[in-house]
């Protein structure tokens, strides 16, 4: 913020202070579990990027009151298999960057023996890219991931991102690639 580009030694602390109201609830135990959240968040010099002169500069941007839900669904129909969706909601009186009106997630997950298989999707609906143009994007994303556990801490993966391949922006001028596909080996360190 204060040294690299878009660097303004000049800026102020954010400050802020946040109320959420929470309940979750067991449905069905081990089987169907929801939760929703409601909060306020009261704040003062938000820092931003802006473009004085075409040039990028992180700036104060004044006060901001932010207000939202979130909800989610866990269904687990077998022992192996869980469905999820979730939905988040933001209002703020401010235009605010990188944070989507908007977003919405659903997935399955299944696991067979030492495979384990998933699928996610994921909606963006009014991502702000520019806070002074006010320019948003909207985008759908798919994923994919499949693992096998090779031994007690170790596993094999496979992961594919954007499937769909879709064309999206999540900061002005600089777009997401396309499809990409990764591989790996994943250890975990019990403590």
């Amino acid at each position: 913020l204060y040294m690299f580009k878009p660097q303004n030694p000049d800026l102020k602390p954010e400050r802020m202070v946040s109320y959420e109201l929470s309940w979750d609830q067991t449905l069905v135990p081990e089987v169907l579990v929801s939760e929703v959240s409601l909060y306020y968040i009261d704040g003062e010099n938000m820092i931003q990027v802006q473009f004085p002169g075409g040039k990028p500069l992180n700036v104060n941007t004044g006060a901001f009151h932010n207000k939202g839900v979130e909800a989610q669904l866990s269904y687990m129909p077998l022992r192996d298999t869980r469905i999820f969706a979730n939905y988040a909601y933001l209002h703020s009186n401010v235009n605010l960057i990188s944070a989507p009106t908007h977003q919405a997630n659903l997935g399955i997950s299944q696991r067979f023996r030492n495979f384990t298989f998933a699928v996610d999707a994921q909606y963006v609906g009014d991502l702000m890219l520019n806070a002074t143009s006010g320019v948003k994007e909207n985008y759908f994303l798919a994923d994919a991931r499949a693992s096998y556990k090779c031994g007690k801490n170790i596993s094999l993966f496979l992961k594919v991102n954007n499937i769909t391949h879709s064309d999206y922006t999540v900061m002005e001028g600089f777009p997401m690639p396309g499809t990409t596909v990764m591989g790996g080996l994943s250890v975990r360190v019990d403590q």
